[in-house]
């Protein structure tokens, strides 16, 4: 996958600028005085990880006596266009200063002389389908007029057949809306789920309602594995209020057992933005795949609001996005009191219907 990286720096001084060297995949691509704001730009290949380094230098005992200002913030650092939060998760370095001791913060303002590390992992979309093995879904997989994919959401998790929005939406189309959604699925997945049968099945359009980004397809001794953070009502409340990081894992959770390090990495870096960033590329070209093998559109949406923001920012020609599913309170729930109920479905469906040629 290639990245476009862009990193924002802004320095103030009052007599005399530092001096900024910045190394990506271990080259120096900028090392000079750094006299006013700029914007770096540059590519990324790696999948699993993005690490930058920026050395400053130049804050002097007669500086520091004078009190004269030398700073430089790490204002921003953007991978496909989506934050990687270098605030919360850039660490500072602080060593080879004459009159304080080396230590660690973590910080984006470079006020001292150190190195200032940003090392953080990126979150695949890269999924195996479960197409043939699935054995739950409320339609048949055959050819179909419009299909469409997501998690409970799309399934219609404790609502009868009728009340899914896929039905409602093939109840006002009058075509043949195939229901393909698996409870508690993931976003990889769902679009493997999709790609795979844009592939091998004929239909007009495919739409999709992505679910979290934090829920996980993962793979142990051959046995595929669908994690989400929805274990319990605390953790619940944790995703709505966007505050997933403050969750600490049972130790009898099995996941957590299978997979530590995995959901340790998502645990700790669940910041929406950085969670997106590193999967666009994949996403957009596994859209166009999905495209390329059907007759009409590829349609998206979600019912996350940040995650709708994020689909929002992504500049393509390949992909549709429909309106937000939103979940109003004016509407009573499914019965577990988690799931939306029928009047949602009803108003997302009755929603996309202009986008439905």
């Amino acid at each position: 996958m290639n990245h476009r990286c862009k990193v924002l720096l802004n320095t103030k001084y009052d007599n005399h600028p530092a001096t900024i060297e910045v190394i990506v995949n271990k080259k120096s691509i900028y090392n000079e005085i750094l006299k006013n704001n700029i914007t770096l730009e540059f590519d990324w290949t790696e999948e699993d990880f993005f690490k930058i380094e920026i050395k400053k230098t130049g804050k002097t005992l007669d500086i520091v006596k004078n009190l004269e200002r030398q700073e430089v913030t790490v204002e921003e650092v953007l991978l496909n266009g989506f934050s990687l939060h270098p605030d919360k998760f850039g660490i500072f370095f602080i060593k080879n200063n004459p009159y304080v001791k080396d230590a660690q913060i973590q910080s984006n303002h470079l006020a001292l002389n150190g190195t200032w590390t940003l090392d953080v992992p990126l979150f695949t979309l890269k999924g195996i389908p479960t197409l043939t093995s699935n054995k739950e879904f409320r339609d048949k997989v055959t050819n179909s007029s419009i299909a469409c994919f997501g998690c409970s959401f799309t399934f219609g998790s404790f609502l009868e057949y009728n009340e899914s929005w896929p039905a409602q939406l093939s109840i006002n189309t009058r075509k043949d809306v195939k229901n393909y959604g698996i409870g508690g699925s993931n976003n990889q997945e769902i679009i493997a789920n999709a790609c795979e049968y844009a592939k091998k099945y004929q239909t007009n359009d495919v739409i999709i309602l992505l679910c979290h980004f934090c829920s996980l397809q993962l793979i142990k001794d051959n046995q595929l594995h669908n994690w989400q953070p929805l274990i319990s009502r605390k953790l619940q409340k944790l995703i709505k209020d966007n505050q997933l990081c403050n969750w600490q894992p049972d130790s009898d959770n099995k996941f957590y057992k299978l997979f530590p390090k995995e959901l340790k990495k998502m645990i700790d870096y669940s910041e929406t933005s950085l969670l997106f960033a590193g999967q666009v590329p994949y996403f957009l070209e596994k859209i166009e795949e999905i495209k390329s093998n059907i007759k009409g559109n590829v349609f998206v949406s979600t019912y996350i609001e940040d995650h709708y923001e994020c689909l929002k920012k992504i500049d393509n020609k390949n992909f549709i996005l429909l309106p937000f599913y939103e979940m109003s309170k004016e509407f009573p729930l499914a019965s577990d009191n988690f799931h939306p109920g029928p009047e949602h479905n009803r108003l997302f469906a009755e929603s996309i219907l202009e986008y439905i040629k």
